[in-house]
């Protein structure tokens, strides 16, 4: 099964950055709707998710880019 992530808007780059340094297979990150969602597996969906919620971090030692108030 897969599930579509769409990015909130001006957050295409770091969704996809995020979703790549969650996966040890770039393949399983699929553009869809002309670029501008997402496509994957739903074990990295949830990955994903539970990374939002602060509950994981990035496999590959990249950390998500945060934004300072």
């Amino acid at each position: 099964m897969s599930t579509v992530i769409i990015p909130g808007e001006g957050q295409l780059k770091e969704t996809a950055q995020l979703l790549l340094s969650l996966t040890d297979d770039v393949h399983q990150v699929r553009t869809i709707s002309a670029g501008n969602a997402f496509e994957v597996p739903d074990e990295l969906a949830d990955a994903y998710h539970a990374h939002l919620s602060g509950q994981t971090k990035p496999k590959r030692g990249r950390s998500a880019r945060s934004t300072k108030e």
